[in-house]
């Protein structure tokens, strides 16, 4: 398996540099943004794998389109992955955001686009593990807005 990625803070070297005696007010720098390919050798089924939907978040209200992050059994081990789903367009964004810092840092895979209109999408998939600090959550930026969107960590 590809060890992943992880986002540190600016915090400490931004304390450093301005000998600030206390980390709790500087912020900590976005995730790593990954190419489709950082995160190839993850597995991602040919067809939308079964799964459990743990998280949506909806873009352009019920009923539109959303991001899911589903949950299920890929070749006979548990992972998650992020679906776009609905009324999507081609220019529609989403990725899957993977962290082993319990959600203070993370390693992005994507963005990828909707391939076609009003068909859900899903990225590679990441295999879960008992380890509490791991987690996954599903983002999107619709091709209609300028903000972009994710569910909660899982």
């Amino acid at each position: 398996m590809k060890q992943i990625r992880v986002t540190r803070g600016a915090s400490v070297l931004a304390a450093l540099s301005l000998g600030l005696a206390s980390l709790g007010s500087v912020a900590t720098a976005p995730a790593a943004s990954a190419s489709p390919s950082d995160c190839a050798s993850w597995p991602r089924p040919a067809s939308l794998p079964k799964g459990t939907v743990v998280r949506e978040q909806w873009l352009s209200g019920p009923g539109g389109k959303s991001v899911k992050l589903v949950v299920g059994n890929i070749n006979g081990r548990q992972a998650g992955w992020a679906v776009i789903g609905g009324v999507t367009t081609k220019r529609d964004l989403f990725w899957f955001d993977v962290s082993t810092t319990g959600g203070n840092g993370n390693m992005q895979c994507g963005p990828f686009y909707s391939s076609n209109a009003n068909e859900p999408w899903w990225t590679p998939a990441h295999y879960a593990s008992s380890d509490p600090n791991l987690r996954f959550r599903a983002c999107a930026l619709a091709a209609d807005t300028s903000k972009a969107l994710c569910t909660d960590w899982w």
